[in-house]
């Protein structure tokens, strides 16, 4: 037995002995403190950075007021600790990824989960590509939230510390991936050779209910990002669905949801509703969130298109559109009838009342040249303020009467003409535009047919389809109108072949199912991608831009000069900020922001460039006057005996920098300038008020 001289330390081994001599009582080591290396966690919310997580979190709370207590959970196994972790994800709307690997030691297993929105973007390309449309998922900061797990390995136990506090971000469904049992889900059905539309429809269908299941927003990409990580071979595979009856389909319908809002099968009549005839066949569909689409966004706009049908009954598509979030045609209200007429419009007018409890008191309507809607929809709801024809149908019905003209020769100038017509937006110009069109039409013998049928049907309502007359009643009906009557044309028609009618009403509400998923995807996931590249170029063309002007307009905007044109365009400022995906991050305003008098942003709803160049002017400036000539000036000013003398040192000013007046913008900066300058020369001279006059 071997005993320490130097304190009561006992051992059998020798070597235990020299180790005790060495560590205790020779040479004891010093703890080096831990070398946490320079601060890399940011604050989401300041400038500050710290070295740990632990003291951000400190930071959060002593700094920021922010709860970054934790939660003490255990759970019997691993299996009942992930259906938790997978359960608060879903209602929380967040993801919890692991930080490293787990350490294990002799008892536990230690496993730490961050936040997936938690730390700094590293960019690993060359810039070539546009990052996706949301940007990336990480914050640049640090996130708080996190999960610890400790596994006792003798038990199966888990014990868990959580932080539930998320700083610097907001829980977006579009930000997060497809949990791993759908993705699982997709490349079984995959590797069974069902088609990816049968997938997407069936996901949908599960999910119609739960506004806050990520499954909502799969789309095409998501399907064939799982094939690609599966490896899954899509095989087609055409699945055979049995025809149903329209009454079947209509009593099966009503008994799981209210989307049939009426139905009047030929064959019968219905005593509160007269005006209908034993012959007469409206069927009126709209779902829940059709309804409420036409609540919100019906005040604005709603618009009618009918799809006339090509079967043996001859059943007419009439469809209530409006305009959603994302300016886009959305259809609320779908009527599938004999017949079209102002009784049947009105018909429909009174559905849309019962299923909205109220009337709605729309500022415009648009329709085709006829009146049967007007007419119909002002019989039961308030009239709208304006009228207007789709720009569709106009276009349309000039090419189909173009026949009038007895030269063939002559139709296209004149219709090249009438569109120029159509599209013009200065009102004096399209006057004047309009007589020399109806005097050369009417006094021409090859074109007196197509002038007299011009003047009768478009002479006297030139404020229905003229776009000087539309300007920023926020509606574009070239945009949307006529691909969403091609679209409802395909889907109830069937193309060549005509669709049974038990077929394609069916067919209707499933286009309306995806048409609710790819507004929910624009949402989340950003705008129109379209809009987001036109929006992206206008701002990079502006950058080239080497001549234009800015100047104030009287407090009423802006007014804008670009290129080698002479024409001013008006900028104004709608004072509305949105948080809505069509924006430019460079200009750091929507689309919604600024309106413009030109034509790409009055009918188009374009973010022009003139908008861009006055963001541009707005966030630089574009004159640079020398500020030590104008400090030397004050300095001098400061030393002058009386009024007559400062007087004479401002209009010295005046004639050195005159030569650098070149536009309406320049000399509009150089007045905002000069005007503080002066103010503060008498100031100091304690001068009597000055009123400076341009």
């Amino acid at each position: 037995m071997f005993s320490c001289t130097h304190c009561n330390y006992l051992t059998e081994y020798k070597r235990s002995m020299v180790r005790h001599l060495e560590n205790i009582h020779i040479k004891p080591k010093t703890q080096k403190p831990r070398d946490t290396g320079p601060p890399t966690v940011s604050c989401t919310m300041c400038q500050y950075l710290s070295c740990t997580r632990t003291q951000m979190r400190e930071h959060y709370s002593q700094v920021h007021d922010v709860n970054c207590s934790a939660q003490s959970l255990t759970f019997e196994n691993t299996e009942a600790f992930e259906e938790w972790k997978s359960r608060i994800e879903s209602e929380e709307i967040s993801r919890f990824i692991k930080s490293t690997k787990a350490r294990q030691s002799k008892t536990t297993i230690r496993q730490v989960y961050f936040c997936h929105r938690d730390g700094h973007f590293k960019s690993l390309g060359t810039g070539k590509r546009n990052l996706k449309r949301l940007g990336s998922n990480k914050i640049n900061g640090c996130c708080p939230a996190e999960i610890k797990s400790f596994v006792n390995l003798a038990s199966g136990a888990v014990s868990v510390q959580y932080i539930p506090t998320h700083v610097g971000h907001t829980n977006d469904l579009g930000r997060l991936p497809l949990p791993p049992s759908s993705r699982k889900e997709i490349a079984r059905k995959l590797s069974e050779g069902v088609r990816s539309s049968k997938i997407i429809s069936s996901i949908r269908d599960s999910v119609r209910d739960n506004p806050q299941d990520r499954q909502r927003l799969v789309t095409r990409q998501d399907v064939a990002n799982v094939a690609r990580t599966f490896k899954c071979k899509n095989r087609v595979v055409r699945h055979a669905s049995d025809a149903t009856s329209v009454d079947s389909w209509v009593a099966e319908t009503r008994d799981s949801s209210n989307t049939v809002r009426f139905y009047k099968p030929r064959g019968t009549t219905l005593p509160d509703y007269p005006a209908l005839t034993d012959d007469d066949f409206v069927l009126i569909l709209a779902n829940e969130y059709q309804v409420q689409m036409l609540e919100s966004q019906g005040k604005n706009i709603i618009c009618f298109d009918r799809v006339r049908g090509t079967g043996a009954d001859h059943f007419e598509l009439t469809t209530l559109l409006t305009v959603d979030e994302t300016h886009k045609g959305f259809p609320c209200f779908f009527m599938v009838s004999n017949r079209s007429d102002t009784t049947i419009m009105a018909l429909l007018a009174l559905v849309v009342k019962d299923a909205l409890g109220h009337e709605i008191n729309t500022t415009t309507i648009m329709t085709d040249m006829s009146d049967i809607y007007s007419q119909g929809w002002s019989s039961v709801m308030p009239a709208p303020v304006h009228r207007l024809y789709c720009s569709w149908h106009v276009l349309n019905a000039w090419r189909e009467n173009l026949v009038k003209i007895s030269h063939p020769e002559c139709r296209e100038p004149v219709y090249k003409t009438l569109k120029a017509l159509l599209e013009e937006v200065d009102k004096t110009v399209f006057s004047c535009s309009l007589q020399l069109a109806i005097y050369e039409l009417k006094n021409d013998p090859v074109t007196v047919e197509f002038g007299q049928y011009f003047v009768q049907e478009f002479g006297n309502n030139v404020a229905r389809w003229a776009c000087c007359h539309q300007l920023h009643l926020d509606v574009n009906t070239n945009m949307f109108l006529e691909s969403m009557h091609e679209t409802l044309e395909y889907v109830y028609s069937g193309g060549k072949k005509q669709k049974p009618l038990d077929k394609a009403i069916p067919a209707l509400m499933e286009f309306t199912r995806d048409k609710i998923s790819k507004l929910w995807i624009a949402l989340h996931k950003g705008g129109d991608r379209s809009k987001l590249i036109a929006i992206k170029k206008g701002h990079e063309h502006a950058l080239t831009v080497s001549e234009f002007c800015v100047a104030p307009n009287n407090g009423n905007g802006w007014l804008v000069k670009s290129g080698d044109s002479d024409d001013f365009h008006v900028v104004t400022d709608c004072n509305e900020s949105c948080n809505c995906a069509l924006r430019c991050d460079d200009c750091q305003c929507c689309i919604h922001r600024y309106k413009c008098s030109c034509k790409d942003s009055a009918t188009k709803w374009n973010m022009c460039e003139h908008i861009h160049l006055m963001n541009l002017q707005n966030s630089s400036t574009l004159l640079e006057l020398d500020e030590g000539v104008l400090n030397e000036v004050i300095v001098n000013t400061s030393e002058v005996d009386s009024f007559e003398e400062s007087l004479q040192s401002l209009d010295d000013l005046y004639h050195s920098i005159r030569s650098g007046l070149k536009t309406v913008s320049d000399i509009a900066f150089f007045k905002d300038h000069i005007e503080k300058y002066v103010f503060s020369i008498f100031e100091q001279q304690n001068a009597s008020v000055l009123h400076f006059e341009q």
